[in-house]
C-alpha cells in the first residue's frame, strides 16, 4: 500500500493575514487530491459528495513553493470511502484531515454503489490496520 500522492503548489493567494496558508485552502487542497484519486481513465471524476471532514491543524504552514498532500484510504463501504490526508513538506505534517465521500448517482442525485474500478483504484491506497492521527499518537505518547 502507498498514500496518494497530490502536489500542490502554494501562491500568495493562499496565505491569511497571518502569511499563513488559510485553513479553507488545505481543505480545498484535500479536495482535489480526493479528485484526483477518484478520476477515470478519461481524468473526469466521478460524482462524489463529501459528507463529513474532520481537521486537525499540527503547526501553521508558512509560503513556500510546494506542499504534498499525502492520503491514505481507511475503509471502503459499499457506496463510500473514507481516508486520511495528511499536508506536509516531507518533514513536518502541518494538517491532518479525515474525509468521508460517498457515491452519487447525479441524475437520481441519491447514493451509489462504488464501481468495482472505483473500488480497484482506491483499494490501492488502503491500508488494513487503523491509522492513527498523529495528534491521537502525540497525544497518547
Amino acid at each position: 500500500m502507498t498514500p496518494h500522492v497530490w502536489e500542490q503548489r502554494v501562491s500568495l493567494a493562499d496565505l491569511d493575514f497571518h502569511r499563513h496558508v488559510n485553513n479553507a485552502r488545505m481543505l480545498a487542497w484535500v479536495q482535489d487530491s480526493w479528485a484526483d484519486m477518484a478520476a477515470t481513465a478519461e481524468g473526469v471524476p466521478p460524482a462524489f459528495v463529501a459528507v463529513q471532514h474532520t481537521a486537525r491543524y499540527q503547526a501553521p504552514l508558512p509560503y513556500q513553493r510546494r506542499v504534498r498532500i499525502e492520503t491514505t484510504v481507511t475503509k471502503l463501504g459499499r457506496s463510500s470511502v473514507t481516508g486520511i490526508a495528511r499536508i506536509t513538506d516531507g518533514s513536518v505534517i502541518f494538517a491532518e484531515i479525515t474525509s468521508t465521500w460517498v457515491g452519487v448517482d447525479p441524475v437520481r442525485q441519491r447514493p451509489r454503489a462504488l464501481t468495482d474500478v472505483e473500488r480497484e483504484s482506491f483499494g490501492r491506497h488502503q491500508i488494513e490496520e487503523p491509522l492513527v492521527p498523529v495528534a491521537a499518537a502525540q497525544l497518547a505518547g
